[in-house]
Order: structure tokens, then sequence, then C-alpha cells
């Protein structure tokens, strides 16, 4: 028998592998970039408040996204910095 999943893992979504679009102006919502960035959505929050992650564009009441090429640039720092 199968180990029993937890109710956190059995609401988890599955996330398919992320590719970004070619395009650095392309607009990328929340979910891509957290499948990008390992963080949880409550860091992501705490990394913008602190300035040490891009700031979403508002594209509705409710609703953000990032541009891709500010995502590349944060990503390329973050690479830089492990490799340091």
């Amino acid at each position: 028998m199968p180990p029993r999943l937890t109710r956190k893992a059995r609401n988890r979504k599955a996330i398919a592998p992320i590719s970004l679009p070619a395009d650095d102006d392309a607009l990328i919502r929340e979910d891509v970039v957290l499948a990008v960035w390992p963080v949880g959505p409550t860091t992501l929050q705490n990394q913008i408040r602190a300035g040490t992650f891009p700031r979403p564009i508002r594209i509705g009441k409710r609703m953000r996204a990032w541009r891709v090429g500010s995502i590349r640039k944060k990503l390329a720092e973050a690479a830089g910095d492990d490799a340091a």
C-alpha cells in the first residue's frame, strides 16, 4: 500500500517544466514566477517589499505580472551570486 499523502500534498498543483517566453517584454503571472524562482508566495511578497525582487506590474484590479526581462535579470544575478 502506498504511503498516505497529507492534505497539503494532495492539494498541491503539479507544475510542468517552465520555459520563459523569448520576448523580454512579455508578461508572466505569479504562478510562472513561482515556478522559476524557488520560493513560496509569502517569501516572494517579502522580497518584493524588501526591494530584492522586481516589483510586478498591475494589469488588473487583482492581477499582476512581471516582465520576462526583469525575471531573467534576477535569475542571472542569483546564478552569479551562487558561482561566487
